[in-house]
């Protein structure tokens, strides 16, 4: 039975229930081991007394890399010898952590030594070693407490459980794992001593592979040796060859083939069991189950799918998706600057390619790249790029990242290379101060003034402000005048910078001027309608107003006439948008590396980042398709108050004339917000709650939050009602009117928790009421839980009724049942039962594999008397075309899918904020546990961001507060 060449695996009784409930395989363990894809398991319980006290076999018809043949050695006894397989393998193959290494009997080399530390990130481990040396006071001092020798000789052998590796923020850099025992030394007693050394000095450990590397955890440094595995689940454990070989189980068992397969495994299953002298009806029985010969034929409904719309034409939908071919964004976003920091110093020409080609592809679909930047990309590229050459890339990305903003700021800014002076432009961008409200801004002609930079406002449109209190009348006037300057007359004003042109007397606000493909154009505005045109700039000069009516104007200055001026507005007293993006060139898809950019860009530095991966971009036969969908992920992070930029928008028949909209939502202000959970793993006791909420009545734009909580999957008191604050007083911000109703969706909730989601609900309406500051205040409520991990399958009953994509047959885009639900453990749903709401949907067309519905569960729904259930599975399904990142239905409703996406990728970078955390441009950012709980009886981590001399600058909950693109997730 437990052959190497048999696909049976055995795991132990207890191990089983976990082993069922993470609906895969645990890790397996290096050495004798099959690998096997956890994809076509069949589970059989047993009571076979020859192997154990019970346990699970697992059968499967595909071998990959990690099965374990060992487990069946475990016993119920954890202490025992059996049960402590070590992460160092020596023998005819030696590994660490399954990396294969050449001997023990030397150090490894550096690019082995990245292996290893790359492969134990993946994990948890044990650490276990036995002090030899005995210790005659402490001895003693047991016996006196009534311990025995045994208990004496027990307590030798120290034990860590659930270890993860982690920095040593006393090394420079802060390191994870070191060569070798024999090369790290420190200060012991006034000398100073190695880590072998130390050992066999202090505890008597003669170590066994001295030259093998030491790795950092909490606890300290800790030789390879002393490191067991630990039965649980890794991190990105999965390498190429498995997902590959997954994929083509996949493509090969998919839709109506999945129903075949799944009985012939079944009939296989029992002929081993009866072969096994079982029986497994008896032991079904035994739980009141019975298995069916044949699955259910239910009749679905296909929910039409909305139209698509770019500015110049309509897209044409084939099996649940669309291609970009020559179309224009709807409302196409600006990059008004970059950066680059290039990681894969070995591919420079494919750096500079992929810039190029992403600028020009964007020029097409209509994003605005102004002159200046495309110049910076064709002939100045090496002026915005760090070039990283050092061989710690994950420690090294905040330095970098940091190098390329200060780069960015001199050729944008202080204009290093000379070309807006040259041109006679002005840098365009937007700043953002403590009202919190984004303006766009020009950066006056690049001149020092005592060092100093300023800035020229937009008075005509200004976003609304998020802090509306903060907005005083005097900035408001303020943002008129830009200059205040001292005629050679010695007559002051406050005046605001005009340009002369040619064409008309009229003089030109500077942010109604610009330089583009070698001339000067200004904007003329008429019956409401804005188009650049070509004129000849003659200079500068200053238009004076009266400061208590800026229409009054007083004078007209030359710039000659002008013997000095300061700024009304400093660039110190404002947070600046410079770059607009930071490109990451990657080398690979490093994990790492990525989680680090882009923690570093968006919770330490606020930036928009695009990650791109150099032998992605090399292998693509058609660059310009690739860019254009990457691009639609770009114009949603670039979108903004005042562009309002999305890359296509939706027409159903709600819609009022040609207007971005979803069926129900866009009726009247409503507030969508997806909330999203990840959990950390091992002893990482956070759970991070992300939420999205939708800014129109489009659903494309998105907004985000996230929170941080104890490890839980239900949502914290305080953290719920700070979701629903932030997504209110974002929508508010935005519509300048608030929301008349709510819709909720909800990821992370399993059917034992549906109670507890009343408990949500509740808090929900009391932050409604701490809003509007009325106990009596109601705003009706659809809360709606989106179940993903669920065992329900949708097939065609036979492949002339499905959608085929090569050899995959599946059902159609927006196949909806909602009724006769069966699940273990669901309640039947019919269609007598006019009040349930709950429904499966499957708006994805799949690819490969079988696709998945979400299977949605509204537990209260008080938008009913217009939110019935055709409505709601309506604006749903139209919602799954709104996702920026692909030109298709995806499967979760994008607000929830970007959600998840966002706190996996804030709970990534948490580790940047532990142990002193993290400093960027004077200010450290670090994660706070409190001792303490808050009034709702809640500890809350949160970030505290202070200067380096530890005044404490403020406390973030929501530790993605950025001010000019709120798009984090795309």
């Amino acid at each position: 039975l437990l052959d190497p060449r048999s696909p049976t695996v055995y795991f132990p009784l207890t191990e089983q229930e976990r082993m069922i409930g993470r609906r895969g395989l645990p890790e397996a363990r290096d050495g004798t081991s099959n690998l096997i894809a956890g994809v076509s398991q069949t589970a059989a319980f047993t009571k076979n007394e020859q192997i154990g006290s019970g346990g699970a076999f697992v059968v499967t018809q595909t071998k990959v890399n990690w099965a374990d043949k060992e487990y069946w050695r475990l016993s119920d006894n954890h202490d025992d010898d059996r049960n402590w397989i070590p992460l160092l393998l020596n023998g005819r193959n030696p590994r660490i952590a399954g990396v294969p290494i050449i001997s023990t009997e030397q150090p490894l080399d550096k690019d082995t030594i990245n292996l290893v530390e790359k492969a134990l990130a993946k994990i948890r481990f044990n650490i276990r070693y036995t002090i030899i040396k005995s210790d005659a006071e402490r001895d003693k001092a047991m016996r006196a407490r009534g311990k025995t020798q045994a208990e004496i000789e027990d307590s030798r052998r120290k034990v860590f459980k659930d270890q993860g590796i982690s920095k040593d923020i006393n090394q420079d850099p802060h390191v994870r794992i070191m060569r070798s025992a024999r090369d790290y030394t420190f200060k012991w007693n006034d000398i100073d001593i190695t880590v072998s050394e130390y050992y066999l000095q202090k505890y008597g450990i003669q170590l066994q592979y001295p030259n093998m590397p030491i790795v950092h955890v909490k606890k300290g440094w800790f030789p390879a040796e002393f490191l067991h595995q630990k039965f649980a689940r890794s991190n990105d454990a999965n390498d190429r060859d498995m997902i590959d070989q997954v994929l083509r189980y996949y493509d090969g068992h998919a839709g109506s083939a999945l129903m075949q397969d799944v009985i012939e495994k079944r009939r296989t299953l029992l002929n081993q069991i009866r072969a096994d002298g079982l029986s497994l009806a008896s032991r079904l029985n035994f739980y009141n189950l019975r298995i069916s010969d044949d699955p259910t034929c239910l009749k679905a409904k296909i929910i039409q799918t909305p139209a698509i719309k770019f500015r110049n034409e309509r897209a044409q939908l084939r099996d649940g998706d669309f291609n970009l071919k020559d179309a224009i964004f709807s409302k196409p976003a600006a990059l008004n600057s970059f950066v680059v920091v290039n990681f894969a110093r070995n591919n420079q020409h494919s750096c500079a390619d992929y810039v190029q080609t992403m600028l020009r592809v964007a020029v097409n679909h209509g994003i605005e790249i102004p002159y200046v930047t495309m110049e910076v990309a064709r002939n100045y590229l090496e002026n915005v790029t760090v070039l990283y050459s050092g061989s710690h890339p994950v420690n090294d990305a905040l330095d970098a990242v940091g190098r390329a903003i200060e780069m960015a700021k001199k050729v944008y800014i202080h204009d290093s290379l000379n070309i807006f002076r040259r041109n006679n432009d002005l840098f365009k961008t937007f700043c953002y101060n403590e009202c919190q409200c984004t303006i766009e801004c020009a950066v006056l002609p690049p001149r020092s003034v005592n060092g100093s930079v300023g800035l020229l406002l937009d008075y005509n449109k200004l976003s609304s402000t998020r802090n509306p209190n903060a907005m005083s009348d005097n900035m408001a006037m303020d943002r008129y005048f830009s200059h205040k300057i001292k005629r050679r007359n010695g007559e002051e004003h406050y005046a605001r910078l005009k340009i002369r042109i040619t064409q008309t007397d009229t003089r030109i606000d500077p942010l109604d001027f610009r330089f583009s493909k070698g001339r000067h154009e200004a904007i003329r505005r008429s019956n409401g309608e804005e188009n650049w045109v070509t004129v000849n700039f003659i200079g500068y000069c200053y238009e004076c107003r009266d400061t208590k009516n800026t229409g009054v104007i007083l004078d007209v200055v030359e710039e000659h006439d002008v013997e000095a001026f300061s700024y009304i507005h400093n660039i110190c007293d404002w947070e600046v948008e410079c770059p607009s993006l930071i490109i990451s060139y990657h080398p690979d898809k490093d994990k790492a590396l990525y989680d680090k950019v882009k923690c570093v860009t968006n919770q330490i530095g606020g930036y928009q980042s695009q990650i791109a991966v150099a032998e992605t971009f090399e292998r693509q036969k058609n660059k310009n398709q690739y860019a254009s969908a990457v691009l639609t992920k770009l114009n949603a992070k670039l979108s903004n108050p005042y562009n309002k930029a999305v890359s296509w928008k939706s027409i159903c028949e709600e819609s009022v004339g040609d207007v971005d909209s979803i069926p129900w939502v866009a009726v009247k202000p409503t507030l969508v917000v997806g909330i999203g959970m990840a959990h950390g793993l091992g002893n990482c006791g956070k759970t991070v709650v992300a939420a999205s909420v939708c800014l129109d009545g489009g659903c494309m734009r998105l907004s985000h939050c996230c929170f941080l909580q104890q490890k839980s999957d239900i949502i914290s008191t305080g953290n719920i009602k700070d979701i629903i604050k932030t997504s209110w007083k974002e929508f508010t911000a935005e519509n300048e009117k608030c929301p008349e109703r709510i819709l909720i969706y909800r990821d992370g909730m399993s059917d034992g928790n549906f109670e507890r989601a009343d408990g949500e609900i509740a808090n929900i309406r009391s932050a409604i009421s701490e809003i509007l500051s009325d106990n009596s205040a109601t705003i009706p409520i659809t809360y709606v839980i989106c179940q993903s991990q669920h065992n329900i399958r949708m097939v065609p009953k036979d492949e002339t009724q499905g959608n085929r994509r090569g050899q995959t047959v599946n059902v159609y885009s927006g196949t909806c049942l909602d009724h006769t639900v069966m699940e273990f453990g669901a309640l039947s749903v019919t269609e007598n039962e006019r009040n349930n709401y709950d429904f499966l949907l499957t708006p994805q067309a799949g690819i490969k594999g079988t696709s998945k519905p979400i299977y949605f569960r509204v537990r209260i729904n008080e938008n009913s008397d217009t939110l019935n259930k055709q409505t709601l599975e309506w604006c749903t399904y139209h919602m799954c075309w709104k996702y920026p990142t692909a030109t298709k239905a995806v499967r979760e409703v994008p607000a929830v899918k970007y959600a998840k996406r966002l706190a996996n990728q804030v709970l990534s970078g948490l580790e940047n904020f532990r142990y002193g955390g993290s400093t960027w441009f004077g200010k450290t950012f670090e994660l706070i546990n409190p001792q303490d709980a808050d009034e709702n009886g809640e500890i809350r981590p949160y970030i505290r961001m202070t200067t380096v001399d530890g005044e404490e600058l403020r406390n973030m909950f929501n530790v993605v507060d950025l001010p000019f693109r709120h798009h984090l997730a795309a």
